[in-house]
Protein backbone atom coordinates (compact mmCIF):
# COMPACT_ATOMS: atom_id res chain seq x y z
CA UNK A 1 0.00 0.00 0.00
CA UNK A 2 1.08 3.60 -0.63
CA UNK A 3 2.17 5.92 2.17
CA UNK A 4 -1.11 7.83 1.91
CA UNK A 5 -3.11 4.60 2.11
CA UNK A 6 -1.18 3.52 5.20
CA UNK A 7 -1.89 6.91 6.79
CA UNK A 8 -5.59 6.57 6.01
CA UNK A 9 -5.63 3.05 7.47
CA UNK A 10 -4.07 4.32 10.70
CA UNK A 11 -6.49 7.27 10.89
CA UNK A 12 -9.48 4.98 10.41
CA UNK A 13 -8.18 2.65 13.10
CA UNK A 14 -8.05 5.54 15.57
CA UNK A 15 -11.47 6.74 14.46
CA UNK A 16 -13.10 3.34 14.96
CA UNK A 17 -11.49 3.05 18.39
CA UNK A 18 -12.74 6.49 19.44
CA UNK A 19 -16.24 6.48 17.89
CA UNK A 20 -17.00 2.76 17.70
CA UNK A 21 -19.47 1.23 15.25
CA UNK A 22 -21.69 4.30 14.87
CA UNK A 23 -22.91 6.53 12.04
CA UNK A 24 -20.57 9.33 13.19
CA UNK A 25 -17.63 6.98 12.80
CA UNK A 26 -18.28 6.48 9.09
CA UNK A 27 -20.14 9.65 8.09
CA UNK A 28 -19.56 13.19 9.43
CA UNK A 29 -17.68 13.01 12.70
CA UNK A 30 -18.36 16.72 13.32
CA UNK A 31 -22.14 16.36 12.85
CA UNK A 32 -24.41 15.38 15.75
CA UNK A 33 -25.59 11.81 15.94
CA UNK A 34 -29.20 12.56 14.96
CA UNK A 35 -28.07 14.31 11.78
CA UNK A 36 -25.82 11.42 10.78
CA UNK A 37 -28.72 9.04 11.46
CA UNK A 38 -30.90 11.09 9.10
CA UNK A 39 -28.21 11.07 6.38
CA UNK A 40 -27.81 7.31 6.83
CA UNK A 41 -31.55 6.86 6.36
CA UNK A 42 -31.43 8.83 3.10
CA UNK A 43 -28.54 6.64 1.88
CA UNK A 44 -30.46 3.48 2.66
CA UNK A 45 -33.60 4.73 0.94
CA UNK A 46 -31.78 5.66 -2.27
CA UNK A 47 -29.94 2.34 -2.39
CA UNK A 48 -33.07 0.33 -1.59
CA UNK A 49 -35.06 2.15 -4.29
CA UNK A 50 -32.34 1.37 -6.86
CA UNK A 51 -31.87 -2.37 -6.25
CA UNK A 52 -32.02 -4.35 -9.53
CA UNK A 53 -34.37 -7.27 -10.03
CA UNK A 54 -33.22 -10.72 -8.91
CA UNK A 55 -30.47 -9.25 -6.74
CA UNK A 56 -28.69 -12.21 -5.18
CA UNK A 57 -25.06 -11.04 -4.93
CA UNK A 58 -23.96 -7.71 -3.40
CA UNK A 59 -20.55 -6.07 -3.09
CA UNK A 60 -20.37 -3.21 -0.57
CA UNK A 61 -17.34 -1.02 -1.35
CA UNK A 62 -16.23 1.06 1.61
CA UNK A 63 -18.59 -1.04 3.69
CA UNK A 64 -17.41 0.17 7.11
CA UNK A 65 -18.89 -2.00 9.80
CA UNK A 66 -21.83 -2.86 7.53
CA UNK A 67 -24.35 -0.07 8.04
CA UNK A 68 -25.69 -0.28 4.45
CA UNK A 69 -25.35 -4.05 4.03
CA UNK A 70 -27.20 -4.72 7.27
CA UNK A 71 -30.20 -2.75 6.02
CA UNK A 72 -30.10 -4.42 2.59
CA UNK A 73 -29.86 -7.88 4.16
CA UNK A 74 -33.29 -7.33 5.70
CA UNK A 75 -34.71 -6.59 2.24
CA UNK A 76 -32.67 -9.31 0.51
CA UNK A 77 -32.59 -12.21 2.97
CA UNK A 78 -31.36 -14.73 0.38
CA UNK A 79 -28.60 -12.53 -1.09
CA UNK A 80 -24.87 -13.10 -0.60
CA UNK A 81 -22.96 -10.06 0.70
CA UNK A 82 -19.28 -9.18 0.51
CA UNK A 83 -17.48 -6.03 1.59
CA UNK A 84 -14.31 -4.03 1.06
CA UNK A 85 -12.89 -1.75 3.74
CA UNK A 86 -9.49 -0.34 4.63
CA UNK A 87 -10.12 -0.26 8.38
CA UNK A 88 -9.27 -3.60 10.03
CA UNK A 89 -11.72 -3.11 12.90
CA UNK A 90 -14.61 -2.35 10.55
CA UNK A 91 -13.70 -5.26 8.26
CA UNK A 92 -13.68 -7.68 11.19
CA UNK A 93 -17.08 -6.40 12.36
CA UNK A 94 -18.47 -6.79 8.83
CA UNK A 95 -17.26 -10.39 8.63
CA UNK A 96 -18.73 -11.10 12.04
CA UNK A 97 -22.21 -9.82 11.19
CA UNK A 98 -22.62 -9.77 7.40
CA UNK A 99 -20.20 -11.78 5.26
CA UNK A 100 -16.67 -11.95 3.79
CA UNK A 101 -14.74 -8.68 3.70
CA UNK A 102 -11.58 -7.72 1.83
CA UNK A 103 -9.51 -5.76 4.36
CA UNK A 104 -7.42 -3.42 2.24
CA UNK A 105 -7.44 -0.57 -0.25
CA UNK A 106 -10.05 -0.77 -3.00
CA UNK A 107 -7.21 -0.06 -5.46
CA UNK A 108 -5.77 -3.48 -4.53
CA UNK A 109 -9.04 -5.40 -4.78
CA UNK A 110 -9.24 -7.87 -7.66
CA UNK A 111 -12.77 -9.25 -8.14
CA UNK A 112 -13.02 -12.97 -8.87
CA UNK A 113 -16.78 -13.15 -9.36
CA UNK A 114 -19.72 -11.22 -10.79
CA UNK A 115 -22.06 -9.15 -8.63
CA UNK A 116 -25.63 -8.09 -9.33
CA UNK A 117 -25.32 -4.98 -7.15
CA UNK A 118 -22.22 -2.97 -6.23
CA UNK A 119 -22.63 -0.21 -3.65
CA UNK A 120 -19.88 2.43 -3.43
CA UNK A 121 -20.33 4.82 -0.52
CA UNK A 122 -17.89 7.66 0.28
CA UNK A 123 -14.95 5.78 -1.20
CA UNK A 124 -14.01 7.57 -4.45
CA UNK A 125 -13.44 10.70 -2.34
CA UNK A 126 -10.15 9.25 -1.07
CA UNK A 127 -8.76 8.37 -4.51
CA UNK A 128 -6.97 10.37 -7.17
CA UNK A 129 -8.80 10.90 -10.46
CA UNK A 130 -6.68 8.20 -12.12
CA UNK A 131 -7.34 5.78 -9.26
CA UNK A 132 -11.06 6.48 -9.48
CA UNK A 133 -11.15 5.64 -13.18
CA UNK A 134 -9.11 2.46 -12.67
CA UNK A 135 -11.22 1.26 -9.75
CA UNK A 136 -14.50 1.96 -11.55
CA UNK A 137 -13.34 0.05 -14.65
CA UNK A 138 -12.46 -3.00 -12.55
CA UNK A 139 -15.68 -2.87 -10.57
CA UNK A 140 -17.66 -2.39 -13.78
CA UNK A 141 -16.09 -5.58 -15.16
CA UNK A 142 -17.29 -7.37 -12.01
CA UNK A 143 -20.89 -6.18 -12.49
CA UNK A 144 -23.12 -8.74 -14.16
CA UNK A 145 -25.14 -7.67 -17.23
CA UNK A 146 -28.36 -6.05 -16.06
CA UNK A 147 -26.80 -5.26 -12.68
CA UNK A 148 -26.33 -1.85 -11.08
CA UNK A 149 -23.70 0.26 -9.37
CA UNK A 150 -24.99 2.69 -6.76
CA UNK A 151 -22.53 5.40 -5.80
CA UNK A 152 -22.80 8.02 -3.03
CA UNK A 153 -20.07 10.63 -2.56
CA UNK A 154 -19.71 13.98 -0.71
CA UNK A 155 -21.03 17.10 -2.42
CA UNK A 156 -18.90 20.10 -3.38
CA UNK A 157 -21.68 22.39 -2.23
CA UNK A 158 -21.37 21.61 1.50
CA UNK A 159 -17.58 21.72 1.21
CA UNK A 160 -17.75 25.25 -0.21
CA UNK A 161 -20.09 26.41 2.56
CA UNK A 162 -17.93 24.80 5.25
CA UNK A 163 -14.80 26.37 3.80
CA UNK A 164 -16.46 29.80 3.82
CA UNK A 165 -17.55 29.41 7.43
CA UNK A 166 -14.16 28.24 8.67
CA UNK A 167 -12.01 30.44 6.45
CA UNK A 168 -9.70 27.50 5.74
CA UNK A 169 -9.01 26.43 2.17
CA UNK A 170 -8.66 22.73 3.07
CA UNK A 171 -11.44 22.59 5.64
CA UNK A 172 -13.97 19.79 5.21
CA UNK A 173 -16.92 18.63 7.33
CA UNK A 174 -15.61 15.10 6.88
CA UNK A 175 -12.56 16.02 8.90
CA UNK A 176 -9.95 15.42 6.20
CA UNK A 177 -8.63 16.43 2.81
CA UNK A 178 -10.78 14.56 0.32
CA UNK A 179 -12.41 15.13 -3.06
CA UNK A 180 -15.93 16.48 -3.35
CA UNK A 181 -18.21 16.26 -6.39
CA UNK A 182 -20.92 18.17 -8.16
CA UNK A 183 -23.82 15.95 -9.23
CA UNK A 184 -22.90 16.03 -12.92
CA UNK A 185 -19.23 15.34 -12.12
CA UNK A 186 -20.17 12.18 -10.23
CA UNK A 187 -22.54 11.09 -12.99
CA UNK A 188 -19.88 11.76 -15.62
CA UNK A 189 -17.56 9.27 -13.88
CA UNK A 190 -19.84 6.49 -15.14
CA UNK A 191 -21.06 7.84 -18.48
CA UNK A 192 -18.09 6.49 -20.47
CA UNK A 193 -18.31 2.93 -19.14
CA UNK A 194 -19.39 0.44 -21.79
CA UNK A 195 -23.18 -0.16 -21.83
CA UNK A 196 -23.72 2.19 -18.87
CA UNK A 197 -27.12 3.81 -18.40
CA UNK A 198 -27.88 6.32 -15.63
CA UNK A 199 -31.17 5.18 -14.06
CA UNK A 200 -31.35 7.39 -10.99
CA UNK A 201 -29.76 10.36 -9.24
CA UNK A 202 -30.42 12.39 -6.13
CA UNK A 203 -28.85 15.09 -3.99
CA UNK A 204 -29.16 14.80 -0.21
CA UNK A 205 -29.71 18.35 1.06
CA UNK A 206 -29.92 19.64 4.60
CA UNK A 207 -32.42 22.26 3.39
CA UNK A 208 -34.98 21.20 0.75
CA UNK A 209 -34.56 22.95 -2.62
CA UNK A 210 -31.38 24.74 -1.45
CA UNK A 211 -28.62 23.36 -3.66
CA UNK A 212 -25.87 24.91 -1.50
CA UNK A 213 -26.92 22.62 1.37
CA UNK A 214 -26.19 19.38 -0.53
CA UNK A 215 -24.06 17.03 1.59
CA UNK A 216 -24.02 13.99 -0.68
CA UNK A 217 -24.78 13.20 -4.31
CA UNK A 218 -26.13 9.79 -5.32
CA UNK A 219 -26.21 8.05 -8.69
CA UNK A 220 -27.51 4.65 -9.83
CA UNK A 221 -26.00 3.17 -13.00
CA UNK A 222 -27.33 0.11 -14.84
CA UNK A 223 -25.22 -2.13 -17.06
CA UNK A 224 -27.12 -2.78 -20.26
CA UNK A 225 -26.94 -6.40 -21.28
CA UNK A 226 -24.34 -6.55 -24.06
CA UNK A 227 -24.01 -10.28 -23.27
CA UNK A 228 -27.65 -10.97 -24.21
CA UNK A 229 -27.20 -13.83 -26.66
CA UNK A 230 -30.89 -14.09 -27.51
CA UNK A 231 -31.29 -10.38 -28.23
CA UNK A 232 -28.13 -10.04 -30.28
CA UNK A 233 -28.85 -13.30 -32.07
CA UNK A 234 -32.20 -11.90 -33.24
CA UNK A 235 -30.48 -8.74 -34.49
CA UNK A 236 -27.87 -10.83 -36.31
CA UNK A 237 -30.52 -12.88 -38.08
CA UNK A 238 -32.28 -9.70 -39.27
CA UNK A 239 -29.01 -8.56 -40.80
CA UNK A 240 -28.40 -11.94 -42.41
CA UNK A 241 -31.95 -11.94 -43.87
CA UNK A 242 -31.43 -8.54 -45.52
CA UNK A 243 -27.99 -9.53 -46.83
CA UNK A 244 -29.36 -12.77 -48.29
CA UNK A 245 -32.12 -10.83 -50.01
CA UNK A 246 -29.60 -8.50 -51.57
CA UNK A 247 -26.55 -10.71 -52.16
CA UNK A 248 -28.00 -14.17 -52.53
CA UNK A 249 -25.62 -16.94 -51.41
CA UNK A 250 -23.37 -15.75 -48.58
CA UNK A 251 -21.26 -18.82 -47.84
CA UNK A 252 -18.27 -17.73 -49.95
CA UNK A 253 -18.20 -14.16 -48.63
CA UNK A 254 -16.12 -12.53 -45.88
CA UNK A 255 -17.78 -10.20 -43.38
CA UNK A 256 -16.55 -7.58 -40.90
CA UNK A 257 -18.63 -6.51 -37.89
CA UNK A 258 -17.70 -2.98 -36.81
CA UNK A 259 -18.01 -2.41 -33.07
CA UNK A 260 -18.58 -6.08 -32.33
CA UNK A 261 -18.55 -5.65 -28.51
CA UNK A 262 -18.40 -9.10 -26.87
CA UNK A 263 -18.63 -10.94 -30.18
CA UNK A 264 -22.10 -12.44 -30.05
CA UNK A 265 -23.19 -11.22 -33.46
CA UNK A 266 -20.02 -12.35 -35.29
CA UNK A 267 -20.52 -15.83 -33.84
CA UNK A 268 -24.09 -15.77 -35.18
CA UNK A 269 -22.74 -14.78 -38.61
CA UNK A 270 -20.26 -17.68 -38.63
CA UNK A 271 -22.56 -20.38 -40.15
CA UNK A 272 -23.48 -18.10 -43.04
CA UNK A 273 -20.09 -16.68 -44.13
CA UNK A 274 -16.70 -18.13 -45.03
CA UNK A 275 -14.73 -15.72 -42.82
CA UNK A 276 -15.96 -13.49 -40.00
CA UNK A 277 -13.99 -10.70 -38.32
CA UNK A 278 -15.15 -8.55 -35.43
CA UNK A 279 -13.42 -5.34 -34.34
CA UNK A 280 -13.93 -3.09 -31.34
CA UNK A 281 -11.92 -0.43 -29.56
CA UNK A 282 -12.91 -1.89 -26.17
CA UNK A 283 -10.06 -4.22 -25.16
CA UNK A 284 -12.09 -5.86 -22.39
CA UNK A 285 -14.99 -6.68 -24.71
CA UNK A 286 -12.65 -8.14 -27.34
CA UNK A 287 -10.86 -10.22 -24.69
CA UNK A 288 -14.24 -11.64 -23.62
CA UNK A 289 -15.14 -12.32 -27.27
CA UNK A 290 -11.92 -14.27 -27.78
CA UNK A 291 -12.41 -16.28 -24.60
CA UNK A 292 -15.92 -17.33 -25.67
CA UNK A 293 -15.03 -18.12 -29.26
CA UNK A 294 -14.34 -21.67 -30.44
CA UNK A 295 -15.20 -21.16 -34.13
CA UNK A 296 -12.38 -21.56 -36.64
CA UNK A 297 -13.73 -18.99 -39.11
CA UNK A 298 -14.22 -16.19 -36.55
CA UNK A 299 -11.53 -13.75 -35.42
CA UNK A 300 -11.57 -10.69 -33.16
CA UNK A 301 -9.28 -7.68 -33.16
CA UNK A 302 -8.88 -4.53 -31.09
CA UNK A 303 -9.12 -1.74 -33.66
CA UNK A 304 -10.25 1.82 -34.16
CA UNK A 305 -13.06 1.73 -36.73
CA UNK A 306 -11.85 5.02 -38.24
CA UNK A 307 -8.36 3.62 -38.93
CA UNK A 308 -8.60 -0.16 -39.08
CA UNK A 309 -5.26 -1.00 -40.68
CA UNK A 310 -6.84 -3.53 -43.04
CA UNK A 311 -5.62 -3.53 -46.63
CA UNK A 312 -7.75 -2.02 -49.37
CA UNK A 313 -10.48 -4.27 -50.80
CA UNK A 314 -10.42 -6.79 -47.94
CA UNK A 315 -14.07 -7.61 -47.15
CA UNK A 316 -17.11 -8.57 -49.19
CA UNK A 317 -19.52 -7.36 -46.49
CA UNK A 318 -19.22 -4.87 -43.63
CA UNK A 319 -21.84 -4.50 -40.90
CA UNK A 320 -22.14 -1.01 -39.39
CA UNK A 321 -25.26 -1.25 -37.26
CA UNK A 322 -26.09 1.60 -34.85
CA UNK A 323 -22.45 2.68 -34.75
CA UNK A 324 -22.06 5.96 -36.62
CA UNK A 325 -23.38 8.15 -33.78
CA UNK A 326 -20.73 6.85 -31.35
CA UNK A 327 -17.63 7.78 -33.34
CA UNK A 328 -16.06 11.25 -33.50
CA UNK A 329 -16.14 11.40 -37.32
CA UNK A 330 -18.93 9.47 -39.04
CA UNK A 331 -17.81 10.53 -42.51
CA UNK A 332 -14.34 9.13 -41.86
CA UNK A 333 -15.98 5.90 -40.67
CA UNK A 334 -17.85 5.52 -43.95
CA UNK A 335 -14.75 6.39 -45.97
CA UNK A 336 -12.81 3.69 -44.13
CA UNK A 337 -15.60 1.15 -44.77
CA UNK A 338 -15.59 2.03 -48.46
CA UNK A 339 -11.82 1.60 -48.60
CA UNK A 340 -11.78 -1.90 -47.11
CA UNK A 341 -14.79 -3.16 -49.09
CA UNK A 342 -14.07 -5.00 -52.31
CA UNK A 343 -15.51 -3.32 -55.43
CA UNK A 344 -19.14 -4.40 -55.54
CA UNK A 345 -19.04 -5.21 -51.81
CA UNK A 346 -21.83 -3.98 -49.51
CA UNK A 347 -22.16 -2.38 -46.11
CA UNK A 348 -25.23 -3.08 -43.98
CA UNK A 349 -25.85 0.38 -42.55
CA UNK A 350 -28.37 0.55 -39.70
CA UNK A 351 -28.74 4.23 -38.81
CA UNK A 352 -30.79 6.13 -36.23
CA UNK A 353 -32.40 9.40 -37.31
CA UNK A 354 -31.64 12.54 -35.32
CA UNK A 355 -35.37 13.27 -35.52
CA UNK A 356 -36.24 10.13 -33.56
CA UNK A 357 -38.66 11.39 -30.91
CA UNK A 358 -37.51 9.09 -28.10
CA UNK A 359 -33.73 8.95 -27.62
CA UNK A 360 -32.80 5.67 -25.91
CA UNK A 361 -29.10 6.12 -25.15
CA UNK A 362 -29.90 7.77 -21.81
CA UNK A 363 -33.07 6.00 -20.82
CA UNK A 364 -35.83 7.03 -23.26
CA UNK A 365 -35.67 10.83 -23.19
CA UNK A 366 -38.06 12.63 -25.56
CA UNK A 367 -36.58 15.10 -28.08
CA UNK A 368 -33.05 14.86 -26.65
CA UNK A 369 -31.43 14.43 -30.07
CA UNK A 370 -33.43 17.36 -31.49
CA UNK A 371 -31.64 19.84 -29.25
CA UNK A 372 -28.39 21.71 -29.88
CA UNK A 373 -25.55 20.17 -27.84
CA UNK A 374 -25.49 22.87 -25.09
CA UNK A 375 -29.23 22.38 -24.44
CA UNK A 376 -28.92 18.60 -24.68
CA UNK A 377 -26.11 18.70 -22.11
CA UNK A 378 -28.27 20.82 -19.81
CA UNK A 379 -31.21 18.42 -20.31
CA UNK A 380 -29.07 15.48 -19.16
CA UNK A 381 -27.66 17.36 -16.17
CA UNK A 382 -31.08 18.46 -14.96
CA UNK A 383 -32.32 14.87 -15.06
CA UNK A 384 -29.08 13.48 -13.63
CA UNK A 385 -28.50 11.25 -16.67
CA UNK A 386 -25.02 12.51 -17.53
CA UNK A 387 -22.78 15.49 -17.98
CA UNK A 388 -22.62 15.63 -21.79
CA UNK A 389 -24.58 14.31 -24.73
CA UNK A 390 -21.86 12.45 -26.59
CA UNK A 391 -23.83 10.88 -29.44
CA UNK A 392 -23.77 12.61 -32.84
CA UNK A 393 -26.98 11.75 -34.66
CA UNK A 394 -27.81 13.12 -38.11
CA UNK A 395 -30.99 13.73 -40.08
CA UNK A 396 -32.04 11.78 -43.17
CA UNK A 397 -30.66 14.45 -45.49
CA UNK A 398 -27.21 14.48 -43.84
CA UNK A 399 -27.05 10.70 -43.83
CA UNK A 400 -27.86 10.62 -47.54
CA UNK A 401 -25.10 13.14 -48.23
CA UNK A 402 -22.61 11.12 -46.16
CA UNK A 403 -23.40 8.00 -48.21
CA UNK A 404 -23.19 9.65 -51.64
CA UNK A 405 -20.03 7.74 -52.62
CA UNK A 406 -22.02 4.47 -52.39
CA UNK A 407 -24.87 3.06 -54.43
CA UNK A 408 -27.67 2.96 -51.84
CA UNK A 409 -30.39 0.30 -51.72
CA UNK A 410 -33.04 1.13 -49.13
CA UNK A 411 -34.56 -1.83 -47.24
CA UNK A 412 -36.35 0.20 -44.55
CA UNK A 413 -39.80 -0.04 -46.14
CA UNK A 414 -39.35 -3.71 -47.08
CA UNK A 415 -38.47 -4.70 -43.51
CA UNK A 416 -41.42 -2.77 -42.05
CA UNK A 417 -43.82 -4.13 -44.66
CA UNK A 418 -42.65 -7.75 -44.27
CA UNK A 419 -41.30 -8.14 -40.71
CA UNK A 420 -41.72 -11.92 -40.75
CA UNK A 421 -39.65 -12.30 -43.90
CA UNK A 422 -36.80 -10.26 -42.45
CA UNK A 423 -36.93 -11.55 -38.88
CA UNK A 424 -38.29 -8.33 -37.38
CA UNK A 425 -41.43 -9.66 -35.68
CA UNK A 426 -39.86 -8.99 -32.27
CA UNK A 427 -40.27 -5.25 -32.93
CA UNK A 428 -43.18 -5.17 -35.40
CA UNK A 429 -46.19 -7.47 -35.35
CA UNK A 430 -47.68 -7.98 -38.83
CA UNK A 431 -51.04 -6.20 -39.08
CA UNK A 432 -50.56 -4.23 -35.85
CA UNK A 433 -51.33 -0.52 -35.53
CA UNK A 434 -47.62 0.10 -34.94
CA UNK A 435 -46.81 -1.41 -38.34
CA UNK A 436 -49.56 0.60 -40.03
CA UNK A 437 -48.34 3.83 -38.42
CA UNK A 438 -44.74 3.08 -39.41
CA UNK A 439 -45.78 2.53 -43.02
CA UNK A 440 -47.71 5.81 -43.04
CA UNK A 441 -44.66 7.69 -41.77
CA UNK A 442 -42.44 6.01 -44.35
CA UNK A 443 -44.87 6.90 -47.13
CA UNK A 444 -45.67 10.52 -46.27
CA UNK A 445 -42.78 11.66 -44.04
CA UNK A 446 -39.87 9.35 -44.76
CA UNK A 447 -37.46 11.92 -43.37
CA UNK A 448 -39.16 11.48 -39.96
CA UNK A 449 -38.62 7.71 -39.72
CA UNK A 450 -36.88 6.77 -36.43
CA UNK A 451 -34.20 4.90 -38.35
CA UNK A 452 -33.09 3.44 -41.66
CA UNK A 453 -31.73 0.18 -43.06
CA UNK A 454 -29.58 0.85 -46.09
CA UNK A 455 -27.24 -1.37 -48.05
CA UNK A 456 -24.31 0.69 -49.27
CA UNK A 457 -22.61 -0.83 -52.30
CA UNK A 458 -19.11 0.19 -53.32
CA UNK A 459 -19.23 1.00 -57.03
CA UNK A 460 -17.25 -1.21 -59.37
CA UNK A 461 -16.84 -4.93 -59.74
CA UNK A 462 -14.52 -7.54 -58.31
CA UNK A 463 -12.62 -7.54 -61.58
CA UNK A 464 -11.29 -4.03 -60.94
CA UNK A 465 -7.73 -3.74 -59.58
Amino acid sequence: MSERTNQLKAEWGKRSERLGFTQRAVLFKRFPGWLNDWIHGRHVRFVADSIPLDCDNVLDVGCGYGRISAELAIRLPDAHFEGIDLCTEFAEQYELNIGPCFNGAVQDYRPDKQFRLIVIVTTLMYLTSEEQDDVLCRLWSALSPGGRIICIEPASEIFNVWRSLTGKESASPTGGTVEHFLQHQLTDKFSHLDSAQIVGSESIRLLPFVSASAVHHCVAVAKRNMYDEDGRGIKAMKIVAVLKEHCGELSQLSILDVSCSTGLMPRCFAPHFSRVTGIDIDEGAVAHARECNDLANVDFKVMDALHTGFADNTFDVVVCNQVYEHVPDAEQLLQEIRRILVPGGVCYFGATNRLKVIETHYGRLPFLSFLPKPLANLYLRILGRGDRYYENLYTYWTLKRMCKSFDVTDYTVDVVRQPARFGAVDTLTPGSWQQKLALLVLRYAYWFSPGYIWLLEKPGSTSEP
